[in-house]
């Protein structure tokens, strides 16, 4: 009985002893590669080295083409973008589209999220589109998807939640977000 109580007393050290610790921001590979693919374009978001990657089909031994390797935007300006997440529309065209959320230091007080979209071609010709979500904060819970049509981004945190038209590049948020029970 005592060996018993003396087990959970140690196990409840354990637990009380063990600290929580903030994401290490200066690790930016923590999450590992971001991956999106469909059956024109394979892209990889590479946090450690602030790239994305995108290889063009065909995908075969016989393509010699190599990946394009595109600076993530605000580089140039010292802008440190951290990406969560990267989507491609199911819709296959000639030209790859990548919509990726994340945030951005800034070397400000306080990360900020963003969403942005990424139009390639296979001569690693590109444009990108930006939108800043600058009155919010650092969110664990930041996640975005492409409708099926490949026209709209929808993104949902745990503070906002907002649809993103990929061709006209506007924002309309959802004014009654977060619900009370989210």
């Amino acid at each position: 009985m005592l060996l018993r109580q003396l087990l959970i007393l140690i196990f409840v050290q354990f637990i009380l002893s063990y600290e929580f610790t903030e994401d290490n921001w200066d690790s930016f590979d923590a999450y590992g590669v971001k991956l999106a693919t469909n059956d024109a374009v394979v892209v990889q978001a590479r946090n450690k080295d602030a790239q994305f990657v995108l290889q063009f089909a065909p995908f075969n031994p016989s393509n010699l083409s190599s990946p394009c390797q595109i600076d993530y935007p605000g580089l140039a300006t010292g802008d440190m973008n951290f990406i969560y997440s990267i989507d491609v529309p199911k819709v296959v065209s000639y030209d790859a589209s990548v919509v990726f959320i994340g945030e951005n230091s800034d070397n400000s007080s306080s990360a900020y999220p963003f969403i942005g979209h990424l139009l390639a071609n296979a001569s690693c010709e590109t444009t990108y589109n930006m939108y800043y979500f600058t009155p919010f904060t650092h969110d664990e819970f930041f996640v975005h998807s492409i409708d099926p049509s490949g026209q709209i981004a929808y993104g949902f945190s745990s503070q906002f939640a907002f649809s993103y038209d990929l061709q006209t590049h506007s924002i309309n948020y959802l004014a009654q977000w977060p619900f009370a029970n989210f």
